[in-house]
């Protein structure tokens, strides 16, 4: 079933599991993640932006995904959609919510596609390369940036680079369970 997921997000042939993945203890013991320190998102920030967004989430709401809903295409929608589904993420994304009201669902890892939505959401400036790779604090949830879908539709190259992200954040989620 993975299989397809891949195919779909066009990371076959080319990407290959080469040995196998460390348990969850040994990822841990081996390479801890880099931290930044907590932020807090300030609800005057919060409440000027009028960003739209598209969320999948799921069952338990503890993993969620995020990407700005406005200019979505067709493409990127179903793009959007593979990834939740490889990542197990259930339903139809909650589309239309404020930045502001998708905040307030509670969740402990928020996986956040682009640069945009990272920014206003961090209430920074800086660059998707600084935030990618990373795991971010905000209040109480571990965040997680990756790139948005027009920038793997157009560099279909950075869907792997955008998978190693997913499953960083579910790895957090794992994490958080033990």
């Amino acid at each position: 079933m993975r299989t397809e997921y891949l195919e779909v997000l066009e990371l076959l042939p080319v990407w290959q599991l080469r040995k196998p993945l460390p348990s969850s203890q040994e990822a841990v013991q081996d390479a801890p993640p880099v931290v930044t320190p907590v932020a807090q998102i300030s609800e005057e920030a919060v409440s000027q932006t009028s960003s739209n967004v598209l969320m999948f989430a799921d069952e338990t709401s503890d993993l969620q995904l995020m990407h700005l809903a406005d200019g979505v295409t067709n493409a990127a929608q179903q793009l959007l959609n593979n990834i939740a589904n490889s990542m197990q993420l259930k339903g139809q994304p909650t589309s239309g919510k404020s930045l502001t009201e998708a905040l307030q669902q509670p969740t402990k890892v928020l996986l956040v596609l682009g640069e945009t939505l990272a920014n206003e959401l961090m209430s920074s400036q800086q660059g998707l390369q600084q935030l990618r790779g990373k795991q971010h604090t905000i209040e109480d949830r571990q965040v997680v940036v990756s790139y948005d879908l027009e920038a793997m539709l157009n560099q279909p190259a950075i869907k792997a680079q955008v998978w190693q992200d997913c499953c960083f954040a579910m790895s957090l989620l794992e994490d958080k369970q033990d």
